[in-house]
């Protein structure tokens, strides 16, 4: 569950924080139980040259392409004979020359290319052949040390996490929304407000992603609050989707951690309302952690509304997060891996079904 801190707020304070939500997770004694006749989500072998930690993916026909931030190069996933998936290099490699990846972040795919953000903000443009086009700097005013990526058509959507504070001081951590259309500069779409640096206000708690890609629409949210962000037109400011039926699940709390503030922010603490989105026709699809180590989806129907109907159960663990293609969950083993795809069809085949 460390992966839930989205912020850049300082290596002590991340550090800690990393600490309170493993010995979380660890303590599942007080975890709801899960729900009973719900399917969960089955996890296959993956064989062949495999990434080792599954940063980002883009779905490409029926191939799953991945982001290997250890391997620092994209990997071709494939439906393998038999069932599974088999794994082989597809494009970029470790280094520091052109085309070469150090520090990779994202990845997205355009109507004519890749997208590689490195961290740091520098953006590398492949070929849909993998053939290396050039690289180019992304200037936001941010620090951008895990900017993330999504599209829009032709436009390039980067998520971010910048510090912002009254008189050019730092004191507030946010999630920041750029948008860049072709031939035109980067501008801020939205933002959210994460926590103080300090840690009197706040939460620990926010969506390892901020961006979750849909048929024609972005979403932009850190889950704490029951609200997601929903971009259908790179040139408007989107619209603020809520839903009120969504409670946010208490987080249980670490024996012998005692209530208060501190570094460690408030405590006790709720866990995001979700970690990701997708929509669907019968309404939006929310990824949501459900235990210290579950996630659950949830079809939240529209227009009219109602209660959460759970979907489908799957591991907090290995959680890549939702495209436009489908979810994605990756665990590596010593050799090869295990992965669960569930593509938007299936996605919208659970949803249809209730």
């Amino acid at each position: 569950m460390d992966r839930l801190i989205a912020g850049a707020a300082g290596v002590g304070l991340l550090a800690a924080a990393g600490a309170v939500l493993a010995a979380a997770a660890a303590n599942r004694g007080a975890a709801a139980a899960l729900p009973s006749g719900v399917p969960r989500a089955e996890f296959v072998a993956v064989t062949g040259d495999a990434p080792g930690m599954v940063r980002d993916f883009v779905v490409q026909g029926d191939s799953v392409l991945v982001l290997d931030a250890v391997g620092r190069r994209v990997y071709a996933l494939a439906p393998a004979r038999g069932g599974g998936w088999t794994a082989a290099p597809a494009f970029g490699k470790p280094g520091r020359g052109p085309g070469e990846l150090t520090h990779p972040s994202a990845l997205a795919m355009l109507p004519d290319a890749y997208v590689i953000a490195e961290a740091g903000g520098q953006l590398s443009y492949y070929a849909r052949n993998g053939q290396f086009r050039n690289s180019v700097p992304l200037r936001t005013g941010c620090g951008l040390p895990h900017p993330q990526l999504a599209t829009l058509g032709a436009t390039l959507a980067i998520a971010a996490n910048c510090p912002s504070g009254r008189a050019g001081g730092t004191d507030t951590m946010n999630a920041v929304l750029f948008l860049q259309e072709p031939g035109s500069p980067v501008r801020e779409a939205a933002r959210a407000p994460q926590f103080t640096l300090d840690g009197n206000w706040g939460t620990m708690y926010a969506a390892p992603h901020s961006l979750a890609e849909g048929d024609g629409e972005l979403f932009f949210g850190i889950g704490s609050d029951a609200c997601v962000l929903r971009v259908r037109a790179a040139a408007g400011g989107g619209v603020r989707d809520c839903a009120p039926m969504l409670r946010a699940r208490r987080a249980p709390a670490p024996a012998g951690l005692r209530a208060g503030k501190g570094p460690a922010f408030q405590w006790p603490g709720t866990m995001p309302y979700y970690v990701s989105a997708v929509a669907t026709p019968r309404g939006t699809v929310y990824v949501r952690p459900h235990t210290a180590d579950s996630l659950v989806l949830e079809l939240v129907p529209q227009p009219a509304g109602g209660e959460p109907t759970p979907l489908l159960v799957a591991p907090f663990a290995g959680f890549v997060g939702c495209r436009r293609g489908g979810c994605l969950w990756f665990a590596p083993e010593a050799e090869g891996g295990r992965m669960a795809f569930l593509p938007a069809g299936r996605i919208r085949a659970l949803a249809g079904a209730r």
